[in-house]
């Protein structure tokens, strides 16, 4: 009996002691989000990894999908240091929500990309996909469209997964998806927001709630970040609290062990 409480109370030490010192993400391989919330800092990345993006020209309103959102006149954007290419992220998800301006509804306009002049990974509007002027995706060789028409009065959701290992690409459009097989080469080492860095392509209107995952996410994840909308992690607490967290819950844990004992004794 000796040795199962004294290996219950090293059991419960470890298990606290590791508490002390971890630090859990909220939101697991979230990398980036733009929320646009803050007018003094556009680009603030509130995810906690601090990839600010640097402001060229967009505008703070505070007519956001939730709270403020960045306005882009057809001339600005924000540029993100984040490297896309299939080399550093070969699984990845990104997205947002827009509104379009009534004269930002002509292709070609830009809502995400890392694009160098190769269809690299970008979201945006085109009538390369067919269909009329639509929201689109580039799929490595072209332009893959989703039949949804940009609209000047509704925000509109709008993401991709890529997972290069097996050539898989999936653009979400509202409630909307489709699949398809290909591959994507090298592009730029950073992503624009509102902006094709190669080329132009300006978005016209808002574009709020940006999020960059390391991974790629299921279409069910992708459907509850759809449905729930986004928020930035809560805070972690520091590890000093942790440690008191620890040390209260190893106490609570080896009275309930003493507790045991003395009853089996």
């Amino acid at each position: 009996m000796k040795r199962i409480y004294r290996k219950s109370i090293c059991i419960a030490a470890s298990a606290m002691l590791f508490l002390s010192g971890t630090t859990l993400p909220a939101q697991a391989g979230l990398i980036a989000l733009y929320q646009f919330d803050d007018s003094s800092n556009l680009g603030k990345d509130t995810s906690g990894n601090n990839h600010d993006a640097t402001n060229n020209g967009a505008a703070f309103t505070s007519s956001g999908y939730q709270g403020g959102a960045a306005y882009f006149n057809g001339a600005s954007y924000l540029r993100v240091a984040i490297d896309a290419n299939t080399t550093v992220l070969p699984q990845m998800t990104w997205g947002a929500w827009v509104k379009f301006d009534v004269g930002g509804t002509t292709p070609t306009r830009q809502i995400l990309s890392t694009d160098n002049g190769s269809f690299d990974r970008s979201l945006g509007i085109d009538t390369r996909g067919g269909g009329g002027t639509t929201l689109s995706a580039f799929t490595g060789g072209g332009v893959l469209g989703s039949g949804v028409a940009p609209s000047t009065s509704q925000w509109t959701f709008v993401a991709a997964t890529y997972d290069q290992s097996i050539h898989s690409m999936t653009f979400y459009v509202n409630g909307q998806s489709s699949t398809v097989t290909t591959s994507f080469d090298s592009s730029q080492t950073f992503f624009d927001i509102g902006h094709n860095p190669q080329v132009g392509e300006f978005f016209n209107g808002e574009i709020d709630n940006v999020f960059v995952y390391d991974k790629a996410l299921t279409a069910g994840e992708i459907a509850t970040i759809q449905t729930n909308g986004i928020s930035a992690p809560a805070p972690v607490p520091e590890p000093s609290s942790f440690a008191l967290l620890g040390l209260g819950g190893l106490g609570l844990a080896i009275r309930a062990i003493k507790r045991r004992r003395a009853s089996v004794v």
